[in-house]
């Protein structure tokens, strides 16, 4: 949310409240108090929590296992594989 305003983390978090937090076919959809145009849904991609914010009324699916795939590559790699030390 702090993307969409621009603000980074200098905003009050009492500004990024969430209104309501629940369940839906094994994610979670969330609303903010402030801001009731927007809605962020989280996922559990093994260790990781991936929650994305869009405006209220969009309508997306979400290929978890394939997303999942590129985060465990991304934040497993070897940092000594293919250099010179």
């Amino acid at each position: 949310m702090s993307k969409i305003l621009r603000t980074g983390f200098t905003t009050s978090l009492h500004v990024l409240e969430m209104n309501e937090t629940r369940l839906v076919d094994g994610y979670f959809q969330s609303t903010f108090s402030h801001f009731p145009q927007y809605a962020a849904q989280s996922y559990r991609l093994g260790d990781y929590i991936c929650t994305i914010v869009a405006p209220r009324k969009t309508e997306w699916s979400m290929n978890t296992s394939r997303i999942y795939e590129k985060f465990h590559t991304i934040f497993h790699q070897n940092p000594f594989v293919g250099h010179a030390y």
